[in-house]
């Protein structure tokens, strides 16, 4: 109800929607997205806020998730389940790729193969191009906990025709180094298996 929002501090929607080009040109698009979101203009929002997610993951450097972090939780406020599926699955794509990321960061192993794996299906199909780099991360955070898991992504990697040569290289030699380590490892628990038999005995 339009009385109560004004009462608890919230303008008039076309207030906000006043606001949003000045703050476009001064380079604010969070604030410009906010704006949006609370004028209620919802298409406008999934519009901008796709715009803005599109950007940040659009570099051959290092995302930045973390900038992205905010434009999600505004989008969680506009009516997204309303806006045609394409783009409800896009926004659900960098929603799930931030996700995972972030739990990434924190160490939370539980949740990593659920939100990774959903976040790779979910941009199969609505931005392919960020596949490539999540398959990376996944597979360099499992590398430690499940070397057989962080390989499989790896060779994910090496069986994608689409997929850059810097990243098939650098998943090549990871892979390598995993196997290397795999049997490094069952080398000195057979080592320190006989060596706890000879002890005994």
């Amino acid at each position: 109800d339009k009385s109560f929002k004004m009462k608890a501090g919230v303008r008039d929607p076309t207030v906000y929607m006043e606001e949003v080009e000045g703050h476009k040109r001064n380079g604010n698009y969070e604030e410009a997205l906010k704006c949006l979101v609370l004028a209620e203009s919802d298409a406008e929002a999934a519009k901008l806020g796709l715009e803005i997610l599109r950007k940040i993951f659009s570099g051959e450097e290092d995302w930045n998730a973390a900038d992205a972090i905010p434009i999600i939780r505004l989008l969680s406020n506009a009516q997204i389940q309303k806006q045609d599926v394409k783009t409800k699955n896009e926004i659900l794509a960098f929603a799930f790729v931030v996700g995972a990321l972030q739990a990434m960061w924190k160490n939370y192993l539980s949740i990593v193969p659920f939100m990774a794996d959903t976040a790779i299906r979910l941009c199969s199909d609505s931005v392919p191009k960020l596949v490539e780099k999540l398959l990376m991360h996944y597979a360099s955070f499992m590398s430690f906990s499940d070397p057989d898991k962080s390989i499989q992504l790896y060779q994910k990697v090496l069986d994608n025709p689409s997929h850059s040569q810097l990243c098939k290289t650098s998943a090549e030699s990871q892979i390598s180094q995993l196997r290397t380590f795999k049997a490094q490892g069952k080398k000195e628990i057979l080592s320190n298996a006989n060596t706890i038999v000879a002890y005994s005995s």
